[in-house]
């Protein structure tokens, strides 16, 4: 079980998604009550002024466990830069993701890709003239996506690359969803559930 608390409810979204990887719904309890060993992990995000700079801490105890990130953050809370705070926000779902992974000891497979195209970040790669090698390196130390997973991506991407330059000019893309699926991506935000939950549908 963890017990989860913003204290600043900033970036509640980015840390719940990364959350969400580790733990199932019913795992996670949000509380503004301390601490106490007894009920688990405990994630505690607050921010602070240390040195002259506002950094945003994300701390996680637990009985065994104790480690405490602290994030510069000076200038990114309520900036009209959007660049920099998409950055801020990438540096903290990977810090959270390694905290994550060190206390849980899971292998999650696709990383921090959340969302529902993981195969975009690809394509943006590919764009950016990436060979294939530096693009599977950027997934895997980056955004820590397994060797197979990173290239299953790669493959998917290329082969849609096919497919969009047979394209005609003012063509369409038809998204027909099917709600069921043999096993649900830890990285899927569409309505979908498994076979196994609804076989009887």
């Amino acid at each position: 079980m963890l017990i989860y608390n913003n204290e600043t409810k900033y970036f509640d979204y980015e840390l719940e998604d990364v959350i969400k990887l580790f733990f199932t719904q019913n795992e996670i309890v949000k509380s503004d009550e301390p601490w106490d060993e007894c009920s688990g992990a405990f994630l505690f995000c607050f921010l602070s002024y240390e040195d002259g700079k506002d950094c945003f801490n994300i701390s996680l105890k637990a009985k065994d466990f104790s480690e405490l990130i602290s994030l510069p953050c000076t200038g990114i809370i309520g900036s009209s830069d959007k660049l920099k705070v998409k950055e801020f926000k990438r540096i903290l779902k990977r810090k959270t993701f390694l905290l994550l992974a060190k206390y849980t000891n899971k292998v999650i497979p696709w990383g921090i890709l959340t969302g529902i195209r993981p195969v975009k970040l690809v394509n943006e790669l590919i764009d950016e003239k990436m060979t294939k090698s530096d693009i599977l390196t950027v997934l895997q130390k980056d955004y820590f996506v397994t060797k197979n997973k990173s290239r299953l991506l790669y493959e998917v991407a290329v082969n849609q690359r096919k497919l969009f330059s047979e394209s005609k000019e003012n063509s369409i893309s038809l998204y027909i969803g099917i709600p069921f699926c043999p096993t649900r991506c830890l990285y899927c935000s569409f309505s979908s559930s498994t076979i196994g939950q609804y076989k009887k549908w």
